[in-house]
């Protein structure tokens, strides 16, 4: 699904879901390996839907580096 949206195999992505009934400020939970993910279940039982996010982090960074082309910034530290 992430790549029909645009993004690559090697773009940085965190995935949240949030708890039902709470706010994003304190009912949002990461989902970033299987314990997660069976915390997540334990609302799929009384739930019918669930919201879950995606954090684009960044784009791949070596491809993000070979794209730069701005010239190095240098600081003076006198």
């Amino acid at each position: 699904m992430l790549l029909e949206l645009g993004y690559s195999e090697e773009d940085v992505v965190v995935y949240h879901f949030r708890v039902p009934g709470e706010d994003l400020m304190v009912g949002l939970r990461p989902l970033g390996n299987n314990t997660d993910f069976i915390r997540l279940l334990q609302y799929v039982k009384t739930n019918k839907e669930l919201d879950v996010y995606i954090q684009h982090v960044r784009k791949n960074p070596k491809q993000a580096l070979e794209n730069d082309e701005r010239e190095p910034e240098y600081v003076d530290s006198s």
